[in-house]
């Protein structure tokens, strides 16, 4: 029995009912306002999967919001029920609408709803997804009942996270007057297995009807699906029964047919795009199926006879045929002047390419997508190597020889071979090398620094920087040649030469060790010539690139602008517009986009690498047995309490810099602790009561102290000098000292905070040119951090792992070597240090450590654990260590369904370009 209050609830009648829930509209006695409230009806009540159930929809809503969402308000518990607190959303709900207006319209002929009413609620259901696969979560139950639109035209999408009941069996099965199709459906075991939320049958996704893992894209399947029905008043798959309305979802279209003739193209697109059977042709992303809606990609097309159905681009002779007879008749009258055109604009075809599972990108600090100048082909650095992907076929495959092969690819003038930089150690540096697209060995052109760019000439030269240098070695190898010299303490990124000048555009940004605010304000676009002139032609902007089209491209927060441009004044001619928005940016500074000569563009979609693309995973102490137990997220650090029981998170998706709290045991949505400025590298206190880390909430990254539980205020610890930063790192096991890392443009040094006086003094006088990512051992006796050998240049020493006593009395200890190895943590019991070999590893090394007058290490042993850390800084905590020996950690999702990758291309997006910004 419901009762008639609930806490300070009154509940005034049920205003609907289903099989998961009963709602009733009530009042909030406390502010005076009404509420919905949400119950499990009595049949359910005492089912614990059923409560789990509704508890997970009360943690995914209250990560929720957004205005066309439906917010909660609270989860009451009392012995009699249990209750979900809610918005109250007044009106009809859409499957109410559409019957209304179809009952209404029938008498007229128009069964559906007219296009100007369907395209603003389709916008908002669009927007309310795209805000929910931003959390991470998906719907999968979306359908017109779910959906509210009330009387001022706001929708509001309802019931995330809620499981539905099993259908009703037998034939032509009925329950309550709704048709079965429309039945909540509960299908295969493998769809609870993995915790997901069932759907409804008419509006499931053909892999959600098998019992397949799903991601976001059944949710733009339903989309589609909701978005058919209110064009045609009429569902787009049905049947009499629930198997056989699935059966219709895997095996049959809808009827095209049935679309009203003033759909416009673009929304007949959308549709046909969203309804793919097969997902990975289904379009990825609810923001691309909202700029579409909006006619954000549209392009005009006018031809006799054309029909709305979208056309594939003819091959590449066809489209250069009409240019050919111009230049042909031009040639028989004798026209002094040639300026000719294609006889008709050519449709601009969007689609994707999904990395397979268990494939992630490699190299991501640089440069590792590149389109062949003709377009044929891409090529990207993932899993296993380079990959080549041709435009005519299905999927990509290996470049046998590149295994191991580096970053900054770019291909040759012809499109027949790439060029990409292998990095080596820090004392022989990298080389640039040279293979052919059908793989074999490859050739070294020259040994160079870790370059941030290249491009190859049509003279057969390729250009590359290094530091503030831009250099060039002939593609068959020999000595490098400095072409030019951007300003000291600047990286120049992405050379390329100018045509017909002898000018090099590029852009510029500080050097590592600069804060993200200030690399923002000093990045610039600027040209050298080789007489030594360097000229700055834009303030702002990465990744400058010249487009044949006369255009010059640049990225400023991972969207993409274009200006026009002339080569000979150095000079924009027009203001730029924004053409590509959401594009991977790496820690570099460099933008994952590139551009063939004939128009085709590629691009890997934002938050892949530095947005949501690592996931929260704990392991065995084997490093064999990896369980995500979070969300796709934009996170960028851990740390374990000292229980085992929480995991501190940092997350940075470019806007915000938060820190999380994640209860291991509950399996919840994490619980937001910081509010305020961007703050990063939390680090729990001994009693795991507190927690200590940077923020830059009043300008200054100092260190700052909160109450785990996000009770209370913020304490300040320390504040930085100017041009200084404070990255905390270990809190000693007494509770009396945090070392931290004092930060300095490239000088880092590893400093003790005193906590009862607020002293800090710099640990020990020996000079190190990187120490950081220090850790206290557990008996406070030692203090274990990474650091090049004092007074070494750290291009050319090699790094590692050291244990110096605490207080410092000079005696300090080498881990056994192995690369660069960073990121030492101690394990709980101090008998063992676990460290990172290198960034681009994904294996931890574990070495025994005995203590005594001095430090001994036993043999490192190599165990997996498939981490993000090439994705991370060095002085990010990538991993931690758990009580009894487990591990947690960041990993990259491409291991799951819903973390894939992906590369987007445009083809003909020269036409998309030239009409949204002209060239005069």
């Amino acid at each position: 029995m419901v009762p008639e209050t609930l806490g300070p609830y009154r509940l005034l009648g049920k205003i609907g009912e289903g099989g998961m829930g009963e709602v009733y509209r009530a009042t909030d006695t406390n502010l005076k306002r009404q509420v919905a409230i949400k119950v499990l009806p009595a049949s359910v009540a005492a089912d614990a999967d059923r409560l789990a159930r509704f508890q997970r929809e009360a943690e995914v809503l209250a990560v929720l919001n957004h205005p066309n969402i439906a917010a909660i308000y609270g989860l009451e518990k009392t012995p009699e029920c249990t209750a979900l607190v809610m918005e109250l959303v007044e009106g009809e709900d859409l499957s109410q609408r559409i019957a209304r207006l179809r009952a209404q319209g029938a008498s007229a002929g128009q069964a559906g709803m007219p296009i100007d009413e369907v395209l603003p609620i389709a916008r908002q259901i669009a927007e309310a997804l795209e805000a929910a696969h931003e959390q991470g979560i998906i719907h999968r139950d979306l359908k017109p009942a779910n959906i509210k639109v009330r009387a001022d035209g706001t929708v509001k999408v309802l019931d995330f996270g809620l499981a539905k009941a099993l259908g009703p069996e037998g034939p032509s099965a009925t329950a309550g007057g709704v048709s079965a199709s429309m039945s909540p459906t509960l299908t295969t075991s493998a769809m609870t297995a993995m915790g997901m939320i069932l759907g409804t049958a008419a509006y499931m996704a053909p892999e959600q009807a098998r019992g397949r893992a799903v991601d976001r894209r059944a949710d733009i399947w339903a989309f589609g699906v909701v978005l058919y029905e209110m064009l045609t008043g009429r569902r787009a798959f049905e049947g009499e029964d629930i198997s056989v309305t699935l059966a219709n979802v895997i095996k049959d279209d809808p009827t095209w047919e049935a679309l009203p003739p003033d759909v416009p193209v673009r929304v007949r697109r959308v549709l046909q795009a969203c309804l793919r059977k097969d997902p990975r042709q289904r379009l990825g992303d609810m923001q691309s199926i909202r700029l579409a809606l909006d006619g954000a990609f549209e392009v005009v097309v006018e031809r006799t006879g054309a029909t709305n159905a979208p056309r594939p681009a003819p091959p590449l002779w066809r489209r250069a045929a009409p240019w050919a007879a111009g230049l042909l008749a031009a040639v028989a009258s004798g026209v002094g002047a040639w300026q000719f055109k294609p006889v008709s604009p050519q449709p601009v075809i969007r689609t994707a390419h999904t990395l397979p599972v268990g494939q992630s990108f490699r190299g991501t600090g640089r440069r590792y997508l590149a389109i062949a100048p003709d377009g044929s082909r891409f090529v990207y650095n993932a899993t296993g190597g380079l990959y080549v992907r041709d435009m005519d076929a299905l999927e990509a495959r290996l470049i046998p020889g590149t295994e191991g092969a580096g970053h900054s690819i770019v291909f040759s003038p012809d499109g027949q071979s790439l060029a990409y930089f292998q990095p080596g150690n820090t004392a022989t540096g990298g080389q640039v090398k040279r293979i052919a697209i059908a793989g074999g060995a490859a050739t070294v052109l020259t040994t160079a620094r870790t370059p941030f760019g290249m491009s190859w000439s049509d003279d057969g030269t390729i250009l590359y920087s290094a530091g503030s240098e831009i250099l060039q070695v002939s593609a068959n190898g020999g000595e490098p040649e400095r072409v030019a010299t951007a300003d000291p303490g600047f990286v120049a990124i992405d050379p390329q030469r100018l045509p017909g000048t002898d000018w090099v555009l590029f852009s510029l940004q500080p050097e590592s060790g600069t804060s993200r605010e200030s690399v923002t304000a000093a990045t610039r676009i600027a040209a050298a010539s080789r007489s030594g002139e360097l000229r700055t032609i834009r303030t702002g902007g990465t990744s400058a690139r010249y487009l044949a089209t006369g255009h010059v491209l640049y990225t400023t927060n991972a969207t993409v602008h274009a200006a026009p441009f002339d080569v000979r004044t150095l000079q924009f001619t027009g203001r730029p517009v924004p053409v590509v928005d959401g594009v991977e940016v790496s820690s570099s500074g460099q933008a994952e986009f590139d551009v063939s000569s004939n128009g085709t563009l590629v691009y890997v979609p934002g938050t892949q690498q530095s947005g949501v693309a690592r996931m929260l995973a704990q392991s065995d102490r084997a490093g064999t047995r990896v369980e995500s137990i979070s969300p796709v997220g934009a996170y960028d650090s851990v740390r374990a309490s000292h229980d085992g029981r929480r995991l501190a998170v940092g997350s940075d998706d470019g806007k915000e810099a938060i820190i999380w709290i994640h209860d291991r045991g509950a399996r919840s949505a994490m619980r937001r602790l910081t509010f305020d400025g961007r703050n990063r590298f939390p680090v729990w206190s001994p009693d795991d009561r507190r927690i200590a880390f940077q923020s830059e909430r009043d300008g200054r990254a100092g260190i700052v102290v909160k109450q785990a539980d996000g009770t209370g205020e913020a304490v300040r610890l320390t504040t930085p000098k100017d041009g200084e930063s404070h990255v905390p790192e270990s809190w000693s096991p007494d509770g009396r000292y945090l070392s931290f890392d004092v930060v300095a443009g490239r000088e880092h040094s590893l400093w003790i905070l005193t906590l009862a006086d607020g002293t800090m003094a710099r640990f020990s006088d020996r000079r190190s040119a990187e120490p950081f990512g220090s850790g206290f051992s557990p008996d406070g006796r030692w203090l274990a951090y990474h650091a090049l050998p004092g007074g070494e240049s750290p291009l050319t020493a090699a790094s590692g792992v050291y244990v110096e006593s605490f207080p410092a009395t000079g005696a300090r200890y080498q881990a056994p070597k192995l690369e660069r190895d960073f990121q030492p943590v101690w394990s709980p019991d101090g008998k063992e240090l676990l460290y990172v070999p290198s960034l681009a590893s994904r294996r931890l090394a574990i070495t025994r450590v005995s203590v005594g007058s001095g430090v001994t290490f036993g043999d490192p042993e190599l165990v997996p654990f498939d981490m993000a850390a090439g994705h991370l800084s060095a002085r990010w905590r990538a991993f931690d260590v758990l009580p009894g020996g487990g591990l947690v950690g960041l990993i990259p999702p491409a291991s799951t369904e819903q973390g894939r990758f992906s590369i987007r291309y445009v083809v003909n997006w020269f036409e998309e370009l030239q009409k949204l910004v002209p060239v005069k």
